[in-house]
């Protein structure tokens, strides 16, 4: 029993364990951390710890396990989710909650679990390391084949047919040291790479129906891969952004996090910080079919490069990054489409009805905490409050002036006189321009006891309004157009220089399921909010409370239009908003840019099912809760922006926005994991950030394997550590992903390792390289790590595996490479280069231009081309490799020909030089450009990409004809074969053959007869 002498972050020095090795795993101190032994020294051993080790003191106990880490590998692991070190994060929340606590070590599998074991050998065969001695259909997708241990050699003596849990022994194999047996599970030491029999050349390449990946940078089974990308990038709107709680109140986002920053716990990691309120935030989320009730338990506050401000047709706005999904309708259908991908014309869903109650909702007091004994209205006060905040004003002395027609003053006054039984109503007079002026005081005191509120102005009444029952608002609804003097066409429009008052109203029309418009412009230097909505549809109700008379005959009324004017309604400012809540509002005008990441712990669970609940975006009034509401305007904001994280774990989104707008919560992993040929897929999250993670653990496992109908996950095992865990499991992650994706290549089964990302688990290395006084390498790495490096992705490979057979199997690892400020000059970026093989390059400029996979042509490369051209000519066409380096030529004489239009411009190009950029411009857009999204775009079969290419090529050769004919660039493009080569990708597979043919002759009538005209 060791005892510890130092602590040091994650890493801890103690003496005197007994049988210590290196890498040996132990437990440390009265809690029994997880920690393994990474130095010796004498009798002093340095150990990292995998959990946080604050609490723990010098003279505690240290205990050897007397094994290195190592992985359970059994039935069971597909499906799972892990943190570094194998323990399954479904089962610490069961038992801990949703942050991790120290001292639990759940089973990696169920241990109690029975699976069918189906034997293929029989008592009597012989075995060898590696030898397949029975099958386990663990899923669907996957047969978990049980293979003879390493270095076990000998013939079955006994093997059982029947349920087994993971340590049961199945088999049991005579050798010449005696019996051994063989159990369901076997454990692996992460470290140490498993066997193979022969290493194989890298020549079957790894298919993933991305054109710029397969035709251009292909990537061989058993390959490795760099792609790197600068750090972050969450799903946000920006921090104004209006957020509808569920007491009614409305919040910016920025404001809520500073509200639960209070008395949340606070987590801050690399600058970035999270927030556990102590109770639930609650809010509104769309579940598919209706807008209800949800709790937030998580806040998240980082920075993002970038913004997309959107506005809809209705006038609701909200700027959000731009892999931000909102819910794009599209033939009769929900689909969560990122930010940048949408585009003018587009319909997105937007909220037309928020909640329907006979109650008012809870009042939301200081603390979070919500009061369910809140102040209910009655109907006779929201008609004097809607007439109120329509058309008086309060003069000196509390007086009140009233801007209206006498037959909503008379309204006014029976109703005055009905609630505050005020004698003072007698003393009217009307001042010059004919307004009421009632000399009556305690009207105004009277209206705040009745109403509980402090100040009495226009914001302060909406957000009264707010916590009302649908009844009330309708009615408070019904007066403020009647007494509106712009309600000449049935048609209200309140105009006021207030932005507090414009949000504040769209979501009192939200609550009503009232449809309203809302535009924003300059007046003579002034910014103007405009809402108009129509007040026909609200019913006749006004007036009831004091007399039989309906709506008013509005051509009586006085002309011009009255508006609500800043200078009228007293204390606007922004900073006053929710003053009860013991916050200030932030200005929305103060034009500083912040943003928020929406729920990224969840995902819309069935958007796909909704089918025929919205209708098509010409509908206006839509169905239910949400309605379709088409895209005016969008454009890109560059920039540095704070983000924020609001966490949903039980809801799919939430409601927010200037208005009321369904917001949501990597997708080149998304796309390998699907459609890549490969049978199995281990992820790891190597260190990103806890939102970025979410979005991985709640996406995946809704992805549906396109091959076979099945879920995703039947095939996927699920690495998670975030940035806020320890580095030292960070750094143990990789490892263990690595091992489990080894384990599933010895079955046979060709694996796609995605690490994510390789710079988190260098940053891990340099901590503790750091904590144990390592001489440090450049920008403070260890001076190993261009080893360790190179170790990792050395246990990529394809294989002929440990056994009697010639079985094949592979590992091909994709790591991502996070460089702060993308600049892969880097020590990690540079390190890893000079070991992997394939580098796609992500282009920052091109996912600005929308163009996806934002993959830079001219920066990437594959070194596996050369080495794969032979399968490609056996197996697709001997033009494969011809067609791959035309358009590169192409391509890389357009990178020098646009130097030279700067420079003189396009117009002074000869013809022949704006031929060849015309092509490029084909080969980027109708080929190398992508759409993830679409339903036949999101794979290309190789023969598909062959013949596209092929149009291109063959419209060079004949534009090249035309050219020399004296026929134009300008000429051919407005030929109609143009349009057809461009809808290429959206061909189905089956209908390619058909469709290259007719595209060809009609390019070549076309082409050739333009040029024959010459």
């Amino acid at each position: 029993m060791g005892k510890i002498l130092r602590i040091a972050g994650p890493v801890v020095i103690a003496n005197g364990i007994e049988g210590a090795k290196m890498y040996d795993v132990v437990r440390v101190g009265e809690m029994g951390l997880v920690g393994e032994i990474i130095k010796m020294e004498r009798d002093e051993s340095t150990i990292q710890v995998y959990e946080d080790t604050s609490g723990i003191r010098p003279g505690e106990n240290v205990e050897s396990t007397g094994r290195p880490l190592s992985v359970l590998l059994a039935p069971g692991i597909l499906k799972s989710i892990y943190d570094g070190i194998q323990r399954p994060l479904d089962v610490i929340k069961a038992q801990g909650g949703d942050f991790i606590k120290r001292g639990l070590y759940p089973d990696p599998v169920e241990m109690n679990k029975k699976w069918k074991f189906i034997p293929t050998v029989k008592k009597g065969d012989r075995v060898s390391s590696g030898d397949i001695v029975g099958i386990v259909n663990e899923t669907s997708l996957i047969e978990h084949r049980i293979m003879v241990p390493n270095g076990l050699d000998g013939t079955i003596a006994e093997i059982s047919d029947g349920e087994f849990s993971p340590t049961q022994t199945v088999a049991t194999v005579s050798t010449k040291e005696g019996n051994r047996e063989i159990p369901l599970g076997q454990y692996w030491p992460v470290r140490v790479p498993r066997p193979v029999k022969n290493k194989l050349p890298p020549n079957i390449p790894l298919v993933t129906g991305q054109r710029v990946i397969d035709s251009f940078f292909p990537v061989a089974k058993g390959g490795t891969v760099a792609v790197p990308g600068p750090f972050g990038s969450g799903k946000c709107v920006a921090g104004d952004t209006p957020i509808l709680l569920a007491d009614g109140s409305v919040m910016t986002i920025e404001e809520l996090y500073n509200l639960y920053s209070r008395d949340g716990r606070e987590i801050t990691v690399e600058g970035e910080k999270f927030i556990e309120p102590h109770n639930p935030l609650e809010l509104f989320t769309f579940d598919g079919m209706n807008v209800v009730k949800n709790s937030g338990t998580l806040l998240y506050k980082g920075t993002s490069e970038s913004l997309f401000h959107i506005r809809l047709k209705s006038g609701r706005e909200v700027r959000v990054t731009p892999v931000h999904k909102l819910f794009k309708i599209e033939d009769g259908k929900i689909k969560e489409t990122a930010a940048r991908e949408l585009s003018v014309g587009d319909s997105i869903l937007a909220v037309k009805e928020i909640f329907s109650t006979d109650t008012a909702p809870a009042k939301r007091e200081k603390g979070n905490n919500f009061n369910p004994n809140a102040r209910q209205m009655k109907s006779p006060i929201a008609e004097f409050l809607g007439y109120f905040s329509s058309s008086v004003t309060t003069g000196e002395n509390d007086t009140i002036v009233l801007h209206s027609t006498d037959k909503v003053a008379s309204n006014f006054l029976k109703l005055c006189d009905a609630i505050f039984d005020a004698e003072g109503l007698k003393s009217i007079a009307r001042d010059p321009s004919g307004s009421i002026i009632i000399g009556n005081s305690e009207i105004t005191a009277s209206l705040k006891r009745i109403t509980g509120l402090e100040r009495f102005d226009i914001p302060s009444i909406l957000r009264l309004m707010l916590r009302q029952p649908d009844k009330i608002i309708k009615e408070f609804l019904v007066a403020f157009a009647e007494a509106n003097s712009s309600n000449m066409e049935g048609e209200v429009v309140i105009e006021n220089e207030s932005l507090e008052v414009n949000i504040l109203f769209s979501y009192i029309l939200t609550r009503a399921g009232e449809m309203f418009e809302r535009r924003v412009f300059t007046d003579h230097g002034r910014k103007i909010y405009r809402i108009s909505f129509a007040s026909k549809t609200l019913g006749s109700q006004s007036g009831k409370h004091v007399s039989g008379d309906g709506l008013p005959e509005w051509r009586a009324m006085t002309a011009g239009s009255w508006t609500m004017d800043s200078g009228r309604t007293r204390g606007t400012a922004m900073s006053q908003l929710y003053e009860y809540e013991g916050t200030s509002f932030s200005s929305f005008d103060s034009g500083e840019l912040t943003a928020i990441l929406q729920s990224s712990t969840s995902q819309m669970s069935n958007v796909d099912e909704v089918t025929e609940y919205v209708t098509s975006p010409q509908q206006t009034g839509g169905y239910g809760d949400v309605y379709p509401d088409e895209i005016v305007y969008i454009e890109e904001q560059i920039g540095q922006f704070v983000v924020y994280d609001l966490s949903v774990p039980d809801g799919h989104n939430f409601v927010g926005g200037f208005g009321g707008i369904v917001l949501h919560n990597t997708v080149v992993q998304h796309q390998l994991a699907k459609w890549a040929d490969s049978d199995v897929v281990v992820y790891v999250g190597c260190g990103e950030r806890g939102n970025e993670m979410t979005e991985i653990l709640t996406t995946f496992p809704e992805l549906t394997d396109p091959k076979t109908g099945k879920p995703l996950m039947e095939r996927t095992i699920l690495i998670a550590n975030t940035s806020n865990m320890p580095v030292a499991a960070r750094e143990a992650s990789i490892y263990t992903g690595v091992t489990i994706a080894e384990y599933f290549r010895d079955m046979g089964y060709n694996v796609a390792l995605m690490a994510d990302s390789t710079s988190r688990w260098a940053e891990a290395l340099r901590e503790i390289s750091g904590r144990l006084e390592e001489m440090p390498g450049e920008e403070g790495y260890p001076a190993y790590l261009g080893r360790r490096v190179a170790e990792f992705y050395e246990r990529a490979g394809s294989a002929t595996v440990m056994s009697s057979n010639d079985r094949k199997g592979s590992v091909t690892i994709i790591g991502a490479v996070s460089p702060p400020g993308g600049d892969t000059s880097e020590p990690v970026s540079q390190n890893t280069l000079r070991v992997t093989r394939v580098f796609w390059g992500l282009d920052a400029s091109l996912a600005q231009r929308r163009h996806f996979p934002s993959i830079n042509w001219l920066s990437s490369y594959s070194l596996y081309s050369s080495e794969l051209r032979k399968w490609f000519d056996d197996n697709v066409s001997k033009e494969w490799y011809s067609s791959y380096s035309r358009s590169m030529e192409i391509l890389q004489e357009e990178s020098e020909l646009q130097e030279v239009a700067q420079l003189v411009g396009y117009d002074a190009l000869p013809e022949n030089e704006k031929e060849v950029l015309d092509i490029a411009k084909s080969i980027r857009e109708d080929f190398l450009q992508q759409s993830a999204f679409d339903e036949v775009d999101t794979y290309c079969s190789l023969k598909k990409q062959l013949l596209m290419l092929k149009s291109i090529l063959h419209m060079d050769i004949l534009e090249k004809y035309a050219v020399s004919k004296g026929v134009t660039v300008s000429d051919l493009d407005s030929l109609p074969f143009k349009e057809k080569l461009s809808r290429f990708k959206e061909v189905p597979e089956g209908k390619v053959d058909e469709y290259f043919e007719t595209l060809s002759k009609e390019m070549e009538e076309e082409i050739k007869g333009r040029a024959d005209k010459q």
